[in-house]
């Protein structure tokens, strides 16, 4: 699918939570043709059980928020979100619930038996010398913020952020930091395109 869209132009990745992961595994079937890439909350070790993890902490509840919701509604952004205010539950409901909904439950179970490929993708690539961000929640309890920073031996010119006041929905809960941190990222991006490639 990704030949079919860029066939053989330069292109910037930019992947959340598994996400990530796969994006990583793009790079590595791509190589010298990925320019830029940006991790939002990247899964690493695809095994929870090894992963560096945070308790889950609710730093914001806002009470009338959780008590308008549906019990459905309630429970899934309850149990990830770190900032549980309106401004929160919005940006979720708009942004992340839709792909929740839409889900098939029983691909979700397979994927969760086994969503990772035969071979470390920095192993087969070594380093990747675009532009890249991985930015983290400090308080991301999936996925978690020490993890990531292991990939920076193989990201030379990586950009590592972990932003307080946020779980894995650290785009959802901090939009103005993560924003900022992708404007600069795209920056660079596009500044290490080949000065081949029309504007």
């Amino acid at each position: 699918m990704i030949r079919e869209l860029v066939g053989e132009s330069p292109f910037a990745l930019l992947a959340n939570s598994m996400g990530g992961l796969l994006a990583r595994h793009v790079v590595a079937a791509f190589v010298g043709q990925v320019i830029g890439l940006a991790l939002i909350a990247p899964v690493v070790d695809p095994d929870p059980t090894l992963r560096q993890l945070p308790e889950l902490v609710v730093l914001e509840s806002d009470v009338e928020v959780l008590n308008a919701l549906t019990p459905e509604d309630r429970k899934d952004f309850a149990g990830i979100a770190v900032r549980q205010n309106n401004e929160s539950w919005r940006a979720f409901r708009d942004h992340a619930l839709p792909g929740i909904r839409a889900a098939s439950q029983a691909a979700m179970d397979r994927l969760s038996r086994r969503y990772f490929l035969e071979q470390r993708p920095e192993d087969v690539f070594g380093r990747f010398e675009g532009p890249t961000v991985i930015i983290t929640g400090r308080q991301d309890h999936v996925v978690g913020f020490e993890d990531q920073f292991t990939l920076l031996a193989h990201y030379s010119r990586a950009t590592y952020v972990v932003i307080d006041g946020a779980g894995h929905n650290v785009h959802l809960e901090q939009p103005e930091v993560v924003e900022a941190v992708l404007r600069k990222w795209t920056k660079a991006a596009v500044l290490a395109r080949p000065s081949s490639v029309g504007h």
